[in-house]
């Protein structure tokens, strides 16, 4: 599953949810929850040094049935964060550009 931002894939015993716009970002981090599911995001930096997360990794056997919305829901709310991000990045260069001329 994928749109232009965001894409669901699986990869091993894992469920991955990525951002390609930051999917070749070095990765500089890679965290791991100590809670009653192990998920592991790997963390990138932006040219301004902003941490980013690149990708999510979710594992198959806890995520199956109706838990596997939890995973669909991550990919949709990521999805949403990306839409309203670059929605705001747009914004900025209208206002530069009003500015400017």
């Amino acid at each position: 599953m994928e749109n232009e931002y965001i894409v669901l894939y699986e990869e091993g015993p894992w469920y991955v949810i990525e951002d390609k716009t930051v999917r070749d970002l070095e990765i500089v981090h890679t965290g791991e929850t100590k809670t009653g599911v192990n998920i592991i995001t790997e963390i990138g930096l932006l040219p301004n040094g902003d941490p980013i997360v690149v990708r999510a990794k979710y594992p198959k056997e806890e995520f199956r049935g109706e838990t596997f919305k939890v995973i669909l829901n991550t990919f949709y709310n990521w999805t949403n964060w990306k839409f309203k991000q670059l929605r705001e990045l747009e914004k900025l260069k209208a206002m530069f550009k009003r500015e400017e001329g």
